[in-house]
C-alpha cells in the first residue's frame, strides 16, 4: 500500500499529457491576438499530431511551452519526416495569411475605382477596362512575394487614376 501512495504521489506532480487537440488549442492560447493565422497555426498542429501520431514526450513538450518567442525546440522530438511536414504544412499557413494581408492603400485603390467607375464623364469602355485590368490585378495579389511591392503598386494606380479622372466631380477629395 505504501508503494502505491508513493506512485500516486509522484504522479500527481506531473500535468498530463495533452491530446492533440488540447497540444494544439494550447498552440493557439500562446498567439495574441489568437487571429486567422494563429487559427490556422493550431489546425496545422492538430493535424500534423494526428496525422504523425507525435508522441506523448512531443504532445507534452508543446503543451510545456509558455510563449511563442521561447519555444523549447519541440521539433527537434519529431522524426525527420514528420518535422518535414510540419514545417511544410506551417509555410502553407504563412503563405495563407501572406493572401489575406492586402495593404491598407490596395483597399483605398478600389474605393477610388469605385468612384471612378461611377463617373459618366468617362466612356463607358474606359471604366469596364479599369474594372477589368483591377480585377485581374487583384487576383494576382496572393502569389506576390513581397507585399511592399503591392502597396506601391496600388499608390501608382490611385494615382493614375485620380489623373484619368480629372473631369469627374469630387476628384481632389477621393
Amino acid at each position: 500500500m505504501l508503494v502505491v501512495s508513493l506512485l500516486l504521489a509522484a504522479c500527481q506532480g506531473k500535468p498530463a499529457v495533452p491530446t492533440c487537440d488540447g497540444m494544439a488549442d494550447h498552440v493557439l492560447a500562446l498567439f495574441q491576438p489568437a487571429d486567422a493565422l494563429a487559427k490556422d497555426v493550431r489546425d496545422v498542429f492538430a493535424k500534423r499530431c494526428t496525422a504523425d501520431h507525435w508522441s506523448d514526450d512531443m504532445r507534452a513538450c508543446i503543451g510545456s511551452t509558455e510563449t511563442v518567442t521561447a519555444p523549447h525546440n519541440c521539433k527537434q522530438k519529431l522524426p525527420a519526416e514528420q518535422a518535414k511536414h510540419l514545417e511544410d504544412d506551417l509555410k502553407s499557413a504563412e503563405e495563407a495569411e501572406q493572401r489575406r494581408t492586402i495593404p491598407p492603400v490596395c483597399t483605398r485603390y478600389e474605393e477610388v475605382l469605385h468612384k471612378v467607375i461611377a463617373c459618366d464623364k468617362l466612356p463607358k469602355d474606359v471604366r469596364d477596362g479599369l474594372v477589368l485590368r483591377f480585377e485581374a490585378a487583384k487576383a494576382s495579389w496572393p502569389a506576390m512575394p513581397d507585399k511592399r511591392e503591392l502597396g506601391s503598386m496600388c499608390a501608382g494606380g490611385i494615382k493614375a487614376l485620380k489623373s484619368a479622372s480629372l473631369d469627374c466631380p469630387g476628384v481632389a477629395t477621393w
